[in-house]
């Protein structure tokens, strides 16, 4: 039964639960599926829902997993977000789990944050695109301002 896709050199490929090939897929018709790549990540299908399981509330909202390094995944959401989550089974589910709390406080999924990294727990480091750029601007008219 198709489960996933996964993206390999050369094509897309359909995949079942267990991360077995089952035929190649067109790019559109794999659009309705899970995307997984890296090397190894077809070995890591079966743990990788587990993980997913971990987390419910944002299970529907992933779009893709890359297995990393062959220890952990980097997790993107339909909003084209990234979440990297830390190596280990235990660990990595712990942070999707704290993640999905925080996002149902601060509604992380769909605002200005391009990537969250949760590899150094307890701590999340998140990416705003162009923000050092407005801190910048804003220091300068601060600074603009003190001289006159």
């Amino acid at each position: 039964e198709p489960h996933a896709v996964l993206r390999r050199a050369d094509r897309l490929m359909l995949i079942d639960p267990t991360g077995v090939e089952l035929e190649p897929i067109s790019r559109a018709d794999a659009s309705e599926y899970l995307l997984i790549e890296g090397p190894g990540a077809q070995g890591q299908v079966e743990a990788l829902e587990v993980l997913l399981d971990a987390a419910p509330a944002l299970k529907g909202k992933v779009t893709g997993a890359e297995w990393v390094g062959n220890r952990r995944w980097n997790l993107t959401f339909d909003t084209d977000q990234r979440l990297a989550l830390p190596q280990g089974v235990d660990r990595s589910a712990a942070a999707l789990i704290s993640f999905a709390q925080a996002d149902g406080v601060h509604r992380l999924i769909g605002g200005e944050v391009a990537s969250f990294d949760m590899r150094n727990p307890p701590r999340m480091y998140m990416n705003v695109p162009g923000r050092s750029e407005r801190q910048e601007l804003s220091m300068q008219a601060q600074e603009e301002g003190e001289e006159t």
